[in-house]
């Protein structure tokens, strides 16, 4: 395993002294899809607060391009919720490897303060945390093993963190990861 390892990192800095070709395309990295594409499933709505803004931007290095949409819920004084969609098919396999160390474990821990635990969201397996003395908390999750889907708000109950995330059309999030390249 470990000259697995050394032969994949020999690869990973031979592609980066390349040039600007991604490093991982040798590892099965797909094309970032457009940005515009990840906002417009940004919903009007979720966990039921009225989205307030929506933007998204496409950052690269090393022929590494990543993609990303904001969504932002709610009103600054009261419950809001932000949601984020990364798009990390150029990593390719490191994606799924790169800190979701949750994606193969389970958890499940609760105290006074909160609570942490794996959990799924309509078949898919998800990280949620949750804090009970500011009721803030976060989810995230992987779909079609490139788009990392963030949901974390403030003023929240736990029912609408998961709410917010179960009101993202994941299906749609899966087509789009699982289309056809077009280079």
């Amino acid at each position: 395993q470990d000259d697995g390892m050394m032969a994949a990192a020999a690869q990973f800095m031979n592609a980066l002294q390349g040039g600007t070709n991604n490093p991982f395309a040798a590892m099965g990295a797909k094309a970032a899809v457009d940005f515009r594409e990840l906002r417009a499933l940004l919903p009007a709505e979720l966990g039921g607060l009225r989205r307030t803004n929506a933007s998204g931007r496409k950052t690269g290095a090393f022929g590494v391009n990543v993609a990303e949409a904001t969504g932002e819920y709610g009103e600054s004084d009261g419950a809001r919720l932000e949601v984020k969609i990364t798009d990390l098919g150029a990593m390719g396999p490191a994606a799924g490897m790169a800190n979701f160390g949750w994606m193969a474990t389970e958890m499940d821990s609760e105290g006074d303060e909160g609570y942490e635990r794996t959990t799924d969201y309509q078949g898919r397996k998800g990280l949620e945390e949750y804090r009970t003395i500011d009721k803030s908390g976060s989810a995230k999750l992987m779909v079609a093993g490139r788009f990392m889907v963030e949901v974390s708000g403030n003023n929240i109950e736990p029912a609408q963190l998961k709410a917010a995330v179960e009101s993202i059309d994941l299906g749609a999030l899966e087509r789009l990861g699982n289309r056809p390249q077009i280079e």
